[in-house]
């Protein structure tokens, strides 16, 4: 996954998605085992707005869904 202020890339292959985001920093370039990733995603449902906090290309990543404290998932990255 590719990030770029407001942007994200997932996947480098045809038929993967880009869609809008709030993103603020530097860009980044991390890499989820993409199982994990659409578990969570699937818990959290396809409604309403999810927040994804990130550090670094190496440290794990938080995600929860936006304005719900009561589920908390801890992601970690590849290397890519």
């Amino acid at each position: 996954m590719e990030l770029n202020e407001n942007r994200w890339i997932a996947g480098r292959r045809r038929g993967c998605g880009r869609n809008r985001l709030e993103y603020k920093g530097k860009p980044l370039s991390i890499g989820f085992n993409a199982r994990y990733l659409i578990d969570v995603l699937g818990v959290l449902g396809g409604d309403g707005e999810i927040d994804i906090e990130l550090k670094d290309e190496l440290s794990p990543s938080i995600i929860r869904k936006a304005g719900v404290d009561s589920y908390l998932y801890v992601l970690m990255p590849m290397r890519l």
